[in-house]
C-alpha cells in the first residue's frame, strides 16, 4: 500500500470517527479529550488520524492532490490538528490552569494559527485545481457557508415560538455533514490516486 492510499485511509478514517463524535455529543455524551470517555477517545483518534492522513498526503500527496498548494495546505493543517490534540492532552493531564503552563499555550496557540491558515489554504487550493478536487473543495465551502448560515438564524432567544431557531440548527448539522462529506473527499481523491498512479505511469 503506498504511502498516498495510506494517507487517504488515515483521513477517512478521521473524519468518520468525528461523525461518531458529533453523535455522542448529540446523545448527550461527553466528549472531552483526556477524561477517558468514549467521546474523548473518539475526538482524540479523529484528530491524530486527520492531522498524520493530512501529514502524509502532504508529502506524499498522489493525483490530483500533488499540487504545491494542496501540500502545503495539508501540511499546515496537519500542524494544526497535531498541535490541537498535543495541547488538548496536555490540558487533561494538569491539575492547574492550562493557561499557566507554557507548552500548553504554546501548542494551544500553534494548533489554532495553523488551522485557521490551514484550512482555507486547503479548501482554495482543491477549488482553483478544478475538476473532482474542485467538488471537494466546493462541498467544504457550501458546509462552512450553511454552519454559518444556521449559526446566524440560530442565534435569537426570543422565548416566543420561532421556527427560526429550529432552521438554523437543521442547517448547521447539515453544513456539518457537508463539511465531513467534503473532508472524507480529500481521502477518497487520495486513495483513488494512489490506485491510478501504476496505471498513468505506463
Amino acid at each position: 500500500m503506498g504511502f498516498g492510499r495510506i494517507g487517504g485511509v488515515f483521513v477517512v478514517g478521521g473524519w468518520v470517527l468525528f461523525v461518531v463524535t458529533g453523535a455522542i455529543f448529540a446523545g448527550g455524551g461527553a466528549v472531552r479529550i483526556g477524561d477517558g470517555a468514549i467521546g474523548g477517545l473518539a475526538l482524540a483518534a479523529s484528530l491524530a488520524l486527520v492531522g498524520s492522513g493530512a501529514a502524509v498526503l502532504s508529502i506524499a500527496g498522489p493525483r490530483p492532490l500533488h499540487g504545491r498548494a494542496v501540500r502545503v495546505g495539508l501540511g499546515i493543517l496537519a500542524v494544526g490538528m497535531l498541535s490541537s490534540l498535543a495541547s488538548s492532552a496536555i490540558a487533561a493531564g494538569l491539575t492547574y490552569d492550562p493557561l499557566e503552563d507554557g507548552p500548553f499555550v504554546i501548542l494551544f496557540l500553534v494548533g489554532g494559527l495553523a488551522t485557521i491558515i490551514g484550512s482555507p489554504v486547503t479548501v482554495l487550493s482543491l477549488v482553483r485545481a478544478g475538476g473532482r478536487p474542485r467538488a471537494v473543495g466546493s462541498l467544504f465551502l457550501a458546509g462552512l457557508l450553511l454552519v454559518i448560515l444556521g449559526g446566524f438564524l440560530g442565534a435569537g432567544t426570543n422565548p416566543n415560538p420561532d421556527p427560526l431557531p429550529v432552521i438554523g440548527r437543521a442547517l448547521a448539522v447539515l453544513g456539518a455533514l457537508v463539511i465531513v462529506l467534503g473532508g472524507t473527499g480529500v481521502g477518497v481523491l487520495a486513495i483513488n490516486g494512489s490506485r491510478s498512479a501504476p496505471v498513468a505511469s505506463l
